[in-house]
């Protein structure tokens, strides 16, 4: 695959105050490999309680429990698993989506009870709430208990966290030196999963990428085929929706993509019985500066050996596609390049 790039357009994403430095010499697959295997930080187990938050449409509350987070990586604590009893409500926004809502869970309101949480987040999270953490007393043994498990769950959100963070990647042919790491307000993402305590595991999305920004769903398997049921999924600005294609991380719609594709050859050699060679050039323009991360939908019975732009090496991430999800059902998985 080759790729020439016919325009770049300027940044308009606002200024952020400084925060902690990125390492400075990480590469995109083991910055990849670090959102992917993180576990919990023997350092930063707590005691919760009595602490709500919210992401637009929903609202969590953590009444009482423990709670660890994650090891650093690009200088952000990016999730934490909590234990104990908490409760979240979301209020879908008409009688489309309640009924939807109904249709799954036997209610048009979400409003459920839950025992364990893991949340996955690029943005405050943590600092937000930082002033209701207590010092746990057990902190050791709930990390040794859950670190597992959370780390588990760490690769499902993967791919979706790296196009936030490889923008702090160094640049090639620049100095690397430490700078702003700051989440643009145009990218905010947090996905929790619950146990609940009637409903079992379900997740919940709030992604600003996706033109859809709130969803909820649970993952189930019928006759050994998973599936993602969407409870609800809807728009925090109806009236401003923009044009759907699909470039999330779970091949579900998302917002219009940053760059587009003006013009394309595939050059193909049979080679039977089996193998199929391809070479396939793009020329893309650029429409919103800033990122450095694309993502591609791929054949899984495809493997890329090698991709260019402007003649130049790029780094590249082929991932197997979230299970249940639009994307897997298709036999797609995702490519993500990650640009100079």
């Amino acid at each position: 695959m080759t790729l020439s790039q016919a325009q770049n357009a300027p940044s308009t994403e606002p200024s952020q105050p400084a925060t902690k430095p990125v390492a400075q010499s990480i590469s995109a697959e083991a910055l990849y490999l670090q959102l992917r295997s993180v576990g919990l930080d023997k350092s930063r187990a707590y005691r919760i309680r009595e602490t709500s938050f919210d992401r637009a449409a929903f609202h969590i509350t953590l009444d009482d429990g423990t709670i660890a987070f994650t090891e650093d990586v690009a200088g952000h604590i990016t999730g934490a698993f909590f234990v104990g009893d908490g409760e979240v409500l979301l209020v879908p926004p008409d009688k489309v989506e309640r009924a939807s809502m109904a249709m799954f869970t036997g209610a048009a309101i979400l409003e459920e009870r839950f025992v364990t949480a893991y949340f996955r987040f690029n943005d405050e999270t943590f600092a937000e709430l930082q002033p209701s953490l207590r010092a746990a007393d057990d902190g050791s043994e709930f990390i040794s208990q859950w670190n597992e498990t959370a780390h588990n769950l760490a690769q499902a959100d993967a791919l979706r966290l790296l196009l936030s963070f490889s923008q702090f990647l160094p640049v090639a042919g620049q100095p690397s030196v430490a700078g702003n790491n700051s989440i643009s307000n145009e990218d905010r993402f947090l996905h929790a999963r619950l146990q609940g305590r009637r409903l079992g595991t379900f997740d919940l999305y709030y992604d600003l990428a996706a033109t859809e920004q709130i969803w909820a769903g649970q993952l189930r398997t019928v006759e050994g085929t998973g599936y993602f049921d969407v409870w609800t999924a809807f728009a925090l600005n109806r009236a401003a929706q923009r044009p759907q294609v699909v470039n999330t991380v779970t091949g579900e719609v998302g917002g219009p993509d940053a760059i587009s594709c003006s013009s394309y050859q595939i050059k193909t050699e049979v080679k039977p019985p089996t193998r199929l060679d391809v070479q396939a050039s793009l020329q893309m323009e650029v429409r919103q500066g800033g990122q450095r991360a694309l993502l591609f939908e791929l054949s899984r019975f495809l493997q890329i050996k090698q991709v260019e732009a402007d003649g130049h090496p790029l780094e590249f991430i082929q991932n197997q596609a979230l299970e249940g999800t639009q994307l897997a059902r298709r036999g797609n998985d995702l490519v993500a390049l990650v640009f100079p």
